[in-house]
């Protein structure tokens, strides 16, 4: 049986052209169509049935990220099949959109395993968002200290007609946002701020050093869940 592609890639070796103009060309005619997204992996096999050897399309590719023609983001293609197997039986699946725990407080940016399995699978992601946990295990604490918890769900988001994984991440993104804004305030509010597009970032302000950790301080000194609790130490009885 011939290769599904094999008239395009007998034009391509005809008359040749750069391996940078050949990815542009495929994402835009065959990749953003469905989905957006591609393994690094399947456009090695491609190239290489040009003969265009594996290095050069990595330096292709990374070049391109770095122009921004592409975003690239990192994600094990065997964990990603177990995840996408998982979901096709039934489970559902928790993800931790950013990746490990906050060094400082702030949230930070989404990366990108939850839209990308929400576009294969073509099931929906629930965004969820979670306050206080940084004073009740913070990165850098070996044992979890007793604190209060704030968890706030919002609406499913499922992947829209021809919406690619960077979109839909950011929408993931801006949901939970807006989770956060609640988890503080309050509903209303924070649904007012959003429709006027003045939602507080979860990644906090642009400052560094002392002004992000008084930030920090501010945001927090809004709710309660993320105020840390002391122990009561109580002393041991011996009757």
């Amino acid at each position: 049986m011939p290769h599904p592609l094999a008239r395009i890639i007998t034009e391509l070796k005809r008359e040749p052209s750069r391996t940078g103009s050949i990815a542009i060309t495929m994402f835009g005619d065959a990749i953003v169509p469905r989905g957006g997204a591609v393994w690094l992996g399947t456009l090695l096999e491609f190239f290489q049935t040009l003969d265009i050897d594996a290095s050069v399309v990595r330096t292709a590719m990374s070049r391109l990220t770095a122009d921004g023609w592409f975003e690239r983001n990192k994600v094990g293609r065997k964990s990603a099949d177990d995840a996408a197997a998982l979901i096709d039986d039934g489970w559902s699946m928790l993800i931790f959109p950013e990746g490990g725990r906050s060094p400082d407080g702030w949230g930070q940016p989404f990366r990108g395993g939850a839209a990308f399995l929400s576009i294969r699978s073509g099931v929906p992601v629930v965004p969820v968002h979670l306050d206080g946990t940084g004073a009740i295990l913070g990165r850098g604490m070996k044992r979890p200290k007793p604190g209060r918890t704030k968890v706030t769900f919002g609406a499913p988001l499922r992947p829209r007609e021809g919406e690619d994984a960077r979109r839909v991440g950011e929408r993931i993104e801006a949901a939970v946002a807006v989770l956060g804004d609640e988890a503080i305030t309050d509903w209303w509010s924070a649904r007012r701020r959003a429709a006027a597009g003045e939602t507080p970032a979860l990644t906090g302000p642009a400052y560094t050093g002392w002004r992000r950790a008084w930030a920090l301080s501010e945001h927090r000194a809004r709710g309660k869940a993320g105020q840390r609790r002391r122990q009561r130490r109580t002393w041991p009885s011996f009757d």
